[in-house]
């Protein structure tokens, strides 16, 4: 029966009949509770009415606890100070930038990360973990579910889950590559050539059987779509650009995945005016208010790198 009654009664009631046993007084109790001795009173009456039992012996100038008192105040304290312990652990685990995140993007942007983000998270927060995990879009599954391990996650496109929040934070730019003995045996003088050769490098988040790559129009400055065939096909981009560099075709990538392999004469840029097309990136996340601080923390790092970056870039020191 106790155990059944303890569970009913609310912290508020354990508190008071604390208060009151350590001061024996209701008067006193009820200043400290910051109640008046009426409702104090009133409220003690209910609780032994609803327990069947006196927890205090009254006298015209003192309450004393009774036998059953005596009993019940070790295991209220117990209750109260556990109430506390979990206090004080939500606190600490939504205040304290402590404890692990992990970020989940394809292999290409964590390739980004890491050398652009993740040195200065390292700098500024050395009591948060990090995983990086890759992740394979399917262009037929766009579903873009976040697992409950991943906490951020980084994307080329909105996701479908409307419990997820997209943060515009990046405009990557994409173009054609090839290596230069490639361009020399395989001159391509027309971007619609490309839809009537097999020299194309597919990503497999853009279609198994086939590619759409987004250029702009030369005459009509629209953005437009080329349907391409290849006999490679890659998980990753990072995997297409080797191939690339291997003279085995041309691959459709960000920029910032290729520029160390174009200032050292690995690749070069095939229809720099045309195939110079911006692409989104999103970073994922829930709802900030039910957030670890430490995962919060880390979103508003990642979102100050980027804002970094972008200024540079409009200062001409292109990033990606």
């Amino acid at each position: 029966m106790e155990e059944n009654v303890m569970k009913s009664l609310k912290i508020n009631e354990l508190k008071s009949i604390a208060c009151i046993a350590s001061v024996g007084k209701i008067s006193t109790a009820a200043s400290m509770l910051g109640t008046s001795q009426a409702n104090l009173s009133r409220l003690l009456s209910s609780i032994e009415t609803q327990i069947g039992l006196k927890i205090f012996d009254r006298s015209t100038r003192h309450l004393s606890l009774s036998d059953f008192g005596e009993a019940l105040l070790p295991r209220i304290q117990h209750v109260l100070q556990a109430n506390e312990d979990v206090s004080h652990f939500i606190d600490s685990y939504k205040e304290k930038p402590i404890g692990h995140v992990t970020i989940a993007a394809p292999l290409g942007a964590l390739v980004f990360l890491s050398r652009y983000v993740m040195p200065a998270i390292a700098a500024q927060h050395k009591d948060i973990s990090i995983s990086l995990v890759s992740y394979t879009i399917d262009i037929d599954k766009m579903d873009l579910v976040m697992p409950p391990e991943w906490d951020l996650m980084f994307s080329f496109s909105m996701p479908r889950d409307e419990n997820l929040i997209a943060r515009k934070i990046a405009k990557f730019t994409m173009g054609l590559y090839a290596s230069p003995d490639f361009m020399q045996e395989n001159p391509i003088k027309k971007v619609n050539d490309l839809s009537n050769s097999y020299s194309c490098i597919l990503l497999r988040s853009l279609g198994e059987s086939y590619n759409n790559w987004s250029y702009t129009d030369s005459e009509t400055g629209e953005v437009k779509n080329i349907k391409v065939n290849g006999k490679y096909l890659c998980d990753q981009a990072h995997y297409a650009v080797e191939l690339a560099r291997q003279g085995l075709g041309v691959v459709y990538a960000p920029l910032f995945l290729v520029r160390d392999d174009i200032e050292k004469g690995y690749l070069v840029s095939c229809f720099p005016n045309e195939f110079n097309v911006e692409c989104d990136a999103y970073l994922l996340y829930r709802n900030r208010k039910y957030q670890p601080h430490r995962v919060n923390v880390i979103i508003e790092q990642v979102v100050a790198q980027f804002n970094d970056i972008e200024s540079q870039k409009r200062e001409n020191k292109n990033v990606y």
